[in-house]
């Protein structure tokens, strides 16, 4: 339906005003989805069934190499932390010590038996 505005108000009008280019609404567009070919889908399905293939699996980890990179990460850590103390000076070292004895007591311990 169109309108023609006079004023501030709007009213129904009734044929198209001469001043306006495009008195009636434009008509929707219906689009339909059309089927895809079969050569489409065809080339659709194999393409998914060569990249399902080319998909590495994942590798299990045999227990060697599990057992070399826990030793390197004990390693790393305990020379992490003598070179953390060796750059703190004593009064951080002293704030450090005291946080992770404050840690350690403020753990909840059930004791067996009770």
């Amino acid at each position: 339906m169109c309108f023609s505005v006079v004023g501030y108000f709007e009213k129904p009008a009734l044929e198209p005003d001469p001043g306006v280019c495009h008195a009636w609404d434009m008509p929707k567009r219906i689009r339909k989805h059309r089927e895809p070919d079969v050569n489409q889908l065809a080339h659709y399905s194999i393409q998914r069934m060569v990249d399902a293939a080319e998909t590495p699996k994942p590798v299990l980890v045999p227990p060697e190499v599990h057992r070399v990179m826990a030793e390197m990460g004990r390693r790393g850590g305990a020379i992490g932390g003598k070179r953390r103390a060796a750059n703190m000076t004593e009064a951080q070292r002293s704030n450090s010590a005291a946080a992770a004895a404050n840690a350690r007591w403020a753990k909840v311990r059930v004791q067996p038996g009770l």
